[in-house]
């Protein structure tokens, strides 16, 4: 079984209880800000977003309550499926499956890209930004947040085997399934340093921002979400030219 088909099977299942998991559902607020902090930065009046790998429609429903039209865009069934019933009276969501290195939607489409928790779970993040920023019209952001969520100590990564374990127990997740998808995920892990090195050998006329705001937000995160010790990192990315 491929990489990719063992992701889309392992979400799938986990869709049910994703949300119960720590730091996946809590301070809707610190996320509202940290995307309206770069939204108002550059002056953005977006009409049409998409949430990549969007989940169970967290960030989705943020950006829908600012009457932005949101494409939801996953991988899993299961994970759309959550999405769906969160935000079953929304009037500015669509839901699309589909995989994110190979988004399925036209060029110069949206005007704001967010993704959040996705990046480290795919076998080609790179691919998959460089992707989003084509989606793009001119002046658009691509919002990327995630972590480096592999700790390099091995007392860490035996501790983090450990509690990966329990919470497959807990949410009834086949053991042998989750336990190789996760392995294999590792292999992949960090992967900031891999789409710096990428993006900046593309021809996609775009800048990177590091916001002193941003920072401060993102610390904020960290200091109260904890998980694994982990530091949060974000990439804005905006598009240039057309």
């Amino acid at each position: 079984m491929s990489f990719k088909s063992l992701a889309k099977l392992y979400w799938d299942k986990r869709g049910k209880t994703y949300d119960k998991a720590p730091g996946h559902t809590e301070f809707e607020y610190v996320w509202e800000r940290l995307i309206l902090a770069v939204i108002n930065k550059f002056n953005i009046k977006p009409f049409r977003a998409l949430d990549a790998g969007c989940g169970t429609g967290f960030l989705a429903k943020i950006l829908q309550k600012y009457k932005i039209n949101v494409i939801c865009l996953d991988i899993a069934e299961g994970m759309l499926k959550q999405a769906k019933t969160k935000l079953k009276n929304s009037l500015y969501v669509d839901f699309i499956q589909g995989d994110c290195e190979k988004t399925p939607l036209r060029d110069y489409t949206v005007d704001v890209v967010v993704s959040r928790h996705v990046l480290w779970t795919l076998e080609r993040p790179h691919i998959a930004i460089v992707r989003w920023i084509q989606t793009l019209r001119k002046g658009g952001v691509v919002i990327v947040f995630d972590g480096k969520w592999h700790p390099k100590s091995r007392k860490l990564r035996l501790i983090q085997l450990m509690f990966t374990t329990w919470n497959l127990i807990k949410n009834r997740t086949n053991i042998f399934l989750g336990l190789k998808y996760n392995i294999l995920r590792g292999r992949h892990r960090d992967n900031i340093d891999i789409v710096d090195n990428i993006l900046s050998k593309s021809r996609i006329f775009y800048r990177t921002y590091n916001l002193t705001r941003v920072r401060n937000l993102l610390r904020l995160v960290s200091r109260q979400l904890r998980i694994w010790r982990s530091q949060y990192y974000m990439i804005v990315v905006r598009k240039l030219l057309a």
